[in-house]
């Protein structure tokens, strides 16, 4: 790994944005909450906290990325099926950063509309929210299992697949996450690993009132909200890892 950041070239991806910057983030969540527990669950934790409103930062940074990225391939390559692999990554990118505002009612504190007083099941608990995310597992869960799939094998298995494969150009391999994207990878799969143990080893809610026999109190979170935090900065390295490659073609 540290090997690979030595003989980083120009035309790579920066070692500050895949590997440093998910760890630095990951340091600041531990450091403050060993200082100051409160102080991170008031300012970092909830739908206003650092965390969520970060998340959104991180996925837009992803979204200009991924259109700049499009106007390159139209433009220069002629790949119809990375242009279209792009296009649906971005269109799944900006649903990811609207429903993580609550397209904008986070910011704004609109009512939500009838529809989703209908059939948002948020709305039962008096919570009525501007999201899809809420009114079945097809727009949540089901995604989330893909996403987490495609995390896991694609960061942290593909990235050695792609270091021995010789055709480094061809759409599959401009595809495969690299070795980029491995730490992202690496601490989600922690977070994941993480947020299942609390359902055997914990009572309670996650970064509310959780009580743990075995896990120690620094790593008491709302994991929710860090996994979506890290399948952000994935897909923000992931896509500066593909126009990273084109550089070279």
């Amino acid at each position: 790994m540290f090997q690979i950041i030595k003989n980083s070239k120009k035309k790579d991806l920066h070692p500050l944005v895949w590997f440093f910057l998910p760890i630095f983030i990951l340091l600041i969540f531990l450091f403050v909450k060993q200082i100051n527990n409160s102080f991170f669950v008031n300012f970092f934790q909830g739908e206003s906290g650092i965390i969520e409103n970060g998340t959104f930062i991180i996925l837009l940074f992803a979204i200009i990325t991924s259109i700049s990225l499009i106007k390159k391939i139209r433009k220069k390559f002629k790949k119809k099926n990375l242009l279209l692999f792009i296009i649906f990554i971005t269109l799944g990118l900006i649903y990811f950063a609207g429903e993580e505002i609550n397209w904008g009612q986070h910011w704004f504190y609109w009512e939500a509309n009838k529809f989703f007083e209908t059939y948002n099941d948020q709305y039962i608990r008096n919570t009525s929210e501007t999201n899809f995310h809420n009114i079945s597992s097809w727009f949540d869960q089901k995604p989330k299992i893909l996403l987490t799939i495609f995390i896991l094998f694609g960061g942290i298995f593909c990235p050695f697949y792609f270091s021995v494969n010789k055709n480094i150009y061809s759409f599959k391999c401009l595809i495969i996450p690299n070795i980029y994207c491995f730490p992202t990878a690496f601490i989600f799969l922690f977070f994941y690993l993480l947020d299942n143990s609390y359902k055997f080893l914990c009572y309670g809610n996650p970064g509310i009132d959780i009580s743990c026999k075995y896990i120690p109190l620094l790593l008491y979170f709302r994991t929710s909200e860090i996994i979506e935090l890290y399948i952000a900065i994935f897909f923000l390295i992931y896509i500066l890892s593909i126009k990273s490659r084109l550089k070279k073609i």
